[in-house]
């Protein structure tokens, strides 16, 4: 098995922390905004992606089946 890289490690983390920003979102704890500029501030999520909201915003623009890739059971 291959080990994955630094830069598709780092992505996965940016991943994981947009959508735990994103469910607080839905949650009403905080709005889109502030979670932009906590996740930059607070836990130094890359300012070139907007932040954690923006950057699920980006992506979904891309590709709308994006954030379900991860979704798809093995072997399907």
């Amino acid at each position: 098995s291959t080990k994955p890289g630094q830069l598709q490690l780092q992505l996965q983390l940016q991943f994981v922390q947009a959508v735990e920003a994103a469910r607080c979102v839905e949650e009403g704890i905080v709005a889109p905004k502030d979670a932009d500029v906590g996740s930059i501030l607070g836990w130094g999520f890359p300012v070139a992606y907007g932040g954690a909201i923006s950057l699920i915003r980006q992506l979904v623009q891309m590709d709308g089946d994006f954030l379900l890739i991860n979704e798809t059971p093995q072997g399907a």
